[in-house]
């Protein structure tokens, strides 16, 4: 069986990111910006989230939000982008597989919020190294809710983290540090339309609603090296994207071949379930008051 390397590792020259780059995101936990597409090509992904909800009735941020990539093609596309993919490779290494990808939508004066947190809660993945994209579609700004993040938290001991039932928090679960954070070391992460930020599953990170006139509309995925497995949990789901997966500790997924496509939707609600039983094995073996 091969070895299991982790993030940390030393490897070949980069393919998208420079060595400074790389250095970033080991030290701060995040790295930025990133370029993945043109203008215009995250100008159509808005359009697509703005046709969606028109067309549908119902929020991007809550029908897309959870292993969007399973529901219709064009994310299950933007998912195994080449650009993405040879980022996050110099990251994890070249077998790569993709958890999932949500929507994130604040509309111009949008109360939503996501709370202080940490990625690394929902999962008990060994290593502990994964790494999350977030793709802007439009230009993120401080004033229309851009990503914020605490430098470095990623080599500190993981948070305790609480549930805080809050309608306005994009989180599903509403998942929040319980000890609050020192925001005056707060980072936040201004980018244009079509770059992207990668960030370690351990960095604490959260953004504030929209405040502004413009809408702040992005994509954020979840990737993990092919050799990563759950520890605590059943196994979940997962989409092998890229290189080789010898080790099969995630159920495979399909690529839906239309919007809905039954097929997809079927391995979404197993997805669901799989998910769900997974967040309360995970409370369970994370001990009382566990999110």
């Amino acid at each position: 069986m091969p070895g299991r390397p982790s993030i940390k590792d030393d490897r070949p020259m980069p393919k998208a990111l420079t060595q400074a780059q790389v250095d970033s995101f080991r030290r701060d936990g995040f790295v930025f910006p990133v370029r993945a597409l043109s203008t215009a090509e995250a100008a159509a992904h808005a359009a697509r989230v703005d046709d969606f909800e028109a067309r549908t009735g119902e929020k991007a941020s809550s029908r897309l939000r959870t292993k969007a990539n399973l529901l219709t093609p064009w994310l299950a596309e933007l998912v195994r982008h080449p650009r993405i993919l040879d980022a996050v490779e110099d990251i994890l290494g070249p077998d790569i597989l993709c958890w999932g990808g949500g929507i994130f939508v604040k509309r111009p004066g949008d109360p939503a919020f996501v709370s202080w947190h940490q990625d690394t809660w929902y999962w008990s993945w060994k290593p502990k190294d994964a790494v999350t994209v977030w793709l802007a579609f439009t230009d993120t700004s401080v004033a229309n809710g851009a990503v914020r993040y605490l430098p470095g938290s990623h080599n500190r001991p993981i948070e305790r983290h609480s549930w805080k039932n809050d309608t306005n928090n994009l989180l599903t679960t509403s998942l929040e540090v319980s000890g609050g954070v020192d925001e005056a070391k707060a980072v936040t992460v201004e980018i244009k339309a079509g770059e992207m930020i990668l960030h370690h599953e351990r960095v604490v990170h959260g953004s504030l609603p929209n405040t502004s006139d413009k809408p702040r509309i992005g994509f954020s995925i979840q990737y993990v090296a092919a050799h990563f497995k759950e520890t605590a949990i059943p196994a979940t789901s997962a989409s092998l994207v890229r290189g080789v997966d010898r080790y099969k500790n995630f159920e495979d997924e399909p690529i839906p071949a239309r919007e809905f496509d039954p097929v997809g939707v079927a391995a979404f609600d197993r997805a669901l379930v799989l998910y769900r039983e997974a967040a309360k094995s995970l409370r369970l073996a994370k001990g009382p008051g566990a999110p």
